[in-house]
C-alpha cells in the first residue's frame, strides 16, 4: 500500500494469480476510525475491491477460498486497518514491516518499506 494507490496481488506457492491496482491508498485510510461512520465508507470501497479480487481468483482459478490477507505499507501504517478489514471480509488480516519479515545484514541499517517490490522480485524463486 503507497499513499495514493493499492497494489492487489494473489499469490499461491510460487506464482502470480492476479496483480492490480486501486487508487485507494494509505492517504485516504488515514482518515478512517472505528467511531465515525462516515469515515469508512473508503474502507468500504476497499473492502469491495479485495472482495472483487477474492471471488475472481476463486471462480477463474478454481482454488480454495483465500483466508489470508497480508497488508504491506510502503509509508505510513493505518491504526486498526486489520481489524476493520478482518470484519468486513472475514479473513485473517495482518500486517507486515519488512524489518519483521526479513533478516538482514549487520551492515544494512535500514531498509524502506519503499523497496519491497524491488525485495520481492529478488527473493521470487524459479522452479
Amino acid at each position: 500500500m503507497w499513499d495514493n494507490l493499492s497494489k492487489l496481488s494473489v499469490l499461491l506457492d510460487d506464482d502470480i494469480y492476479i496483480n492490480r491496482s486501486s487508487s485507494i491508498g494509505a492517504q485516504s485510510l488515514s482518515f478512517i476510525s472505528e467511531d465515525d461512520i462516515n469515515s469508512q465508507s473508503i474502507l468500504d470501497s476497499l473492502a469491495l475491491e479485495l472482495q472483487r479480487t477474492f471471488d475472481y481468483f476463486e471462480s477463474h482459478s478454481r482454488q480454495a477460498a483465500i483466508t489470508h490477507l497480508l497488508i504491506i505499507n510502503n509509508g505510513q501504517s493505518i491504526d486498526n486497518l486489520n481489524h476493520l478489514l478482518q470484519q468486513r471480509l472475514g479473513v485473517e488480516c495482518q500486517s507486515l514491516d519488512l524489518k519483521d519479515g526479513l533478516t538482514f545484514s549487520d551492515a544494512i541499517n535500514t531498509v524502506s518499506n519503499k523497496c519491497l517490490m524491488a525485495i520481492g522480485g529478488a527473493l521470487r524463486s524459479q522452479s
